[in-house]
């Protein structure tokens, strides 16, 4: 059977009009919407992105819908190579997932993915990319993630 959520307690709004952290995060959890991370430029050339938390820490375990589109802005001189992987935690258990590389090395190369991911409390999912360029003119790609959390109550075995 599904936690059963109750209403916050205390003030709705913050002097300024806003939802106090509470209530945004139960009208949140009601209202699976997108919740958009602005454009991304990583890297810009220069080197690998490290594991980097694009949700703020679960409080409850939530299944999380993650989906990103990566496009080369600059093609490197002789030849480039991009990989996006995403890492999280499920029932105790490290996940990855790693997209297929992208190795064409002209502006038109583009790649994007969708992917849900059981998020245990106490973690966040995170993401990471591996670059590789040859030549003289560095390769640079642009990175564009959105993730909505899809539910907070998860049933065991389903």
């Amino acid at each position: 059977m599904p936690a059963l959520r109750f209403l916050p307690r205390g003030p709705m709004l913050t002097a300024a009009g806003r939802p106090t952290p509470p209530w945004e995060r139960f009208f949140r959890d009601l209202l699976p919407l997108p919740i958009f991370v602005p454009r991304l430029v990583w890297n810009q050339g220069t080197q690998s992105v490290a594991s980097q938390p694009i949700t703020e820490i679960i409080d409850q375990p939530a299944v999380v819908h993650v989906t990103y589109a990566t496009r080369i802005e600059q093609a490197a001189t002789t030849s480039s190579e991009l990989t996006v992987a995403f890492a999280w935690t499920d029932g105790g258990v490290a996940q990855t997932f790693t997209a297929p590389t992208l190795t064409g090395n002209t502006t038109t190369t583009e790649q994007s993915t969708q992917l849900l991911a059981r998020v245990d409390a106490g973690t966040a999912l995170a993401i990471s990319t591996v670059r590789v360029s040859v030549g003289v003119t560095p390769m640079r790609y642009n990175l564009d993630v959105a993730r909505a959390r899809v539910a907070t109550a998860i049933l065991k075995g389903v």
